[in-house]
């Protein structure tokens, strides 16, 4: 490539300066640093739990977690992957997919979490044993039986190609209508209120997803391991209750993530698509690429990069 056209020299100097400006311009953001509000809790010893008992032959926790996520990061939502018992109190909204080995520390941390004012959102196969993968004592979701409200008073589970409908009828919402999947938990509330109930099987009419006040904030049950748009609807209406949303409305296929340095942000967009996208932004900002500013809209070429600072 450098030797193309006969112009070696001319090639190298291009592309020296091409190095020289991505140097320059990755001085101004090294350092930078995430600040999420989401958390999603990945344990490990649970997935190594349902390698050993998968509990049905078509549930795989690394599938479920990453359905939540894909909804998070369709979305351009950060977040931060912690393991259990990880300090929660900078975080708004905190996601535990299937949290089947629940140790103590684990369950203190989201008591404190949603009772400090968390949204939390928990699911079937959530606290089903200890530390040491002993069942536990008592009714399921085991520990955050009363973070939730609501015990599992039995379940069911279905062949991969069997779907049962469920109504959702989420606060502030049009009732809606989702497929769950794979595992029905049937549910007894304590002190949550039902926001989804199933509407076909023995177990029609009772909740599928439920809704709890705990201290200054809330707990969402879902007794379901549901399908890509269940969870969809599900964090769409979780993320408008804590408030939360994209730092930039963007096109579908292009990525858009903050940093900060200080007081400092800095947004890092990536356009995925063949396409030339145009991104609109709300004040001047410097792209730091390519030494320019930008007003009202930002247009991207197809796979291309930008990196806007804030101009004040």
């Amino acid at each position: 490539m450098l030797y193309q056209h006969g112009q070696p020299g001319r090639r190298y100097a291009e592309l020296k300066t091409i190095g020289e400006e991505l140097k320059r311009a990755g001085e101004q953001f090294l350092g930078a640093e995430n600040r999420n509000w989401v958390a999603m809790i990945l344990s490990y010893d649970t997935r190594w739990a349902f390698q050993i008992q998968p509990n049905h032959t078509d549930f795989h926790y690394p599938a479920l977690f990453t359905s939540y996520y894909k909804a998070l990061h369709s979305r351009n939502i950060g977040v931060d992957i912690v393991p259990p018992g990880a300090d929660l109190s900078r975080y708004r909204l905190v996601i535990a997919p299937a949290l089947y080995i629940l140790p103590d520390e684990a369950a203190d941390s989201l008591r404190s979490f949603v009772q400090n004012g968390g949204l939390l959102i928990a699911t079937a196969r959530s606290g089903v044993k200890d530390e040491a993968n002993a069942i536990v004592n008592r009714y399921l979701p085991g520990l955050l039986a009363e973070v939730c409200g609501v015990e599992v008073d039995e379940y069911d589970v279905q062949p991969a190609d069997s779907t049962i409908l469920i109504e959702l009828a989420l606060p502030n919402r049009e009732t809606q209508s989702a497929q769950s999947r794979l595992w029905f938990d049937v549910l007894r509330t304590t002190t949550a209120q039902s926001v989804a109930t199933y509407q076909t099987g023995y177990f029609s009419g009772t909740p599928a997803i439920t809704l709890n006040r705990f201290g200054e904030g809330q707990a969402v049950y879902v007794g379901t391991l549901g399908d890509d748009a269940l969870h969809d609807t599900v964090l769409d209406w979780a993320l408008k209750s804590a408030e939360l949303h994209s730092a930039l409305s963007a096109p579908a296929g292009v990525e858009v993530t903050e940093r900060w340095q200080g007081n400092q942000r800095l947004l890092f967009l990536l356009n995925h698509t063949v396409e030339t996208q145009e991104v609109p932004i709300t004040q001047p900002h410097l792209d730091l690429l390519s030494g320019t500013t930008v007003n009202e809209i930002v247009k991207m070429p197809p796979y291309g990069v930008s990196v806007l600072q804030e101009q004040g």
